[in-house]
């Protein structure tokens, strides 16, 4: 669709070493930079997503060939899609970085101790415009700029430990502990009444002021634990329990087993 792309760029790098025998680390680096331009009528438009509707007759081409652009398509009482498309500019901008580290050890034979961290960081910017040469309402520019920011961060620490009573009855024991949390911040603001296509910033808007401020913030904290029985690989059982507890939950019950 007209005034539509995506375009993006990633890095993305593994890094593993063994230091000795009994232990091990490693590392996971993601980043990515993506600009999305986004045409304002695609979805409930007869400019977008419902032109089919549209009569065929109504077409943004006149008689000569030549396009219905900053007048609206006889008939339709609508401006072309590409008017538009130029008039309601919208961009956004994201930054992410993906990181993953670990450390695993195992200090005897059959014991496996690790520990994993992650990171989600994203960091958006969208820009927003009205331009003042928008035939509809004339000097009257909108400008909108929007930032947000959704941080999540996880950390998981689990020790094994596998035994053999004989070649058919092995166990496998397991405990672990794992936490996370999310953090959002959001800005926005809003301004009317730029009067030039050349001064479209937020300082030139002159009423019409609007700022938006949201912060969101949770975290999750669990322990488990599972014991499996294997005989001779024919007979499997389970056992498992765990117990979370979060700052979603209720006052009264921030935990559940």
């Amino acid at each position: 669709m007209y005034r539509s792309g995506f375009d993006r760029i990633t890095l993305r790098s593994n890094i593993a070493s063994r230091l000795n025998n009994w232990s091990k680390i490693g590392l996971n680096l993601a980043g990515a930079y993506d600009r999305r331009e986004t045409n304002q009528y695609t979805t409930n438009s007869l400019n977008g997503g419902l032109a089919i509707l549209a009569l065929p007759w109504h077409t943004p081409d006149n008689e000569n060939g030549e396009e219905y652009y900053e007048t609206q398509i006889p008939g339709l009482g609508r401006f072309s899609p590409k008017y538009l498309g130029d008039k309601f500019p919208s961009q956004l901008k994201n930054q992410q970085f993906n990181p993953t580290a670990f450390i695993e050890i195992t200090p005897i034979q059959n014991l496996i101790i690790k520990s994993q961290a992650g990171l989600d960081y994203r960091n958006y910017r969208v820009s927003s415009r009205r331009l003042p040469s928008y035939s509809a309402n004339l000097s009257n520019g909108t400008a909108t700029e929007d930032f947000y920011q959704p941080i999540s961060r996880t950390l998981t620490n689990t020790i094994e430990y596998k035994w053999n009573l004989n070649e058919s009855n092995r166990f496998t024991f397991l405990a672990g502990q794992e936490y996370s949390d999310y953090k959002y911040d959001r800005v926005q603001a809003y301004g009317t009444a730029s009067t030039d296509d050349r001064l479209i910033l937020l300082s030139n808007t002159t009423t019409g002021f609007e700022v938006l401020q949201e912060r969101t913030e949770y975290a999750y904290n669990s322990y488990f634990g599972r014991i499996a029985y294997d005989y001779n690989s024919k007979i499997f059982i389970n056992a498992s329990v765990r117990q979370d507890a979060s700052s979603r939950f209720g006052q009264e019950n921030q935990k559940a087993t």
